[in-house]
This record gives C-alpha cells, structure tokens and sequence, in this order.
C-alpha cells in the first residue's frame, strides 16, 4: 500500500494564520511517520511552485515553497522515502508555477495535473 502526500502550500498561505516553515516540514514528516509505521509506503511529493498567492499577495510565496522542497527533499535522501519533484518540472523564471499549468499561479489546472500525473505513473512503475 502507498500513500501519496503532497502538502504545505495552504500553510505557507496562512490559510489558517501563521504557521513556519519548519512546523510545517515538521507536520509532513509526521504523515510520513504515521504512515510507514501502519506499514504504508509515503511518496512525498514537493510542493508545487506558487510566486505569489493571490488571495495574500503580502506573503512571499516563492523562496518559502523552495526552503520547505529543499527540507523534503533532504529528509527523503536521508530516510530512503521515495520523493517526487514536481516543482522543477513546473517552475518558470520567476519561480511561479509556469502560465501554461495553471489557472490562478497556485493550483495546476489540466496541463499542471497532465505533467504531475505523468511523473507519479513513471515512480509507481518502477516501485510496483
């Protein structure tokens, strides 16, 4: 059994106040931890990239999502936990989620799920 976790860019919008990005990290590896320990294999996932979120366009968006990937990413290599980097596949030069995969510069629309559906399948192949 997997489970495939993919979160903090609601955190990093402060949807529900304040939160770090370490108490975030904090929060995933704990859905990691709960999951390996009832025997379900995590994939995290990176957090998508976001330039700004446009309902709080105060927040800077672009460096948190890279400091909490670079943490993920770091605790996978460390924990041998299978981890997906969807951000590098869908940034633009900005550091915003690419126009083209998008609707509102957060969530994929079409395209962005078309590219982040392809990645999943080529990682489920291969552990499968």
């Amino acid at each position: 059994e997997f489970v495939i976790i993919l979160a903090g860019i609601n955190d990093i919008a402060q949807n529900t106040g304040y939160i770090s990005v370490s108490e975030t990290f904090t929060n995933i590896v704990s859905m990691v931890e709960i999951a390996n320990s009832h025997n379900i294999s995590p994939i995290l996932c990176s957090v998508l990239p976001a330039s700004k979120i446009v309902w709080k366009p105060e927040i800077k968006s672009a460096d948190l999502v890279i400091e909490l990937n670079e943490k993920l990413k770091k605790y996978c290599i460390e924990n041998n936990t299978v981890y997906i980097d969807y951000f590098s596949s869908m940034v633009g030069e900005k550091k915003e989620l690419r126009a083209e995969l998008t609707y509102d510069g957060v969530h994929p629309d079409k395209n962005g799920y078309a590219i982040m559906e392809a990645m999943l399948l080529d990682v489920l192949k291969k552990i499968l």
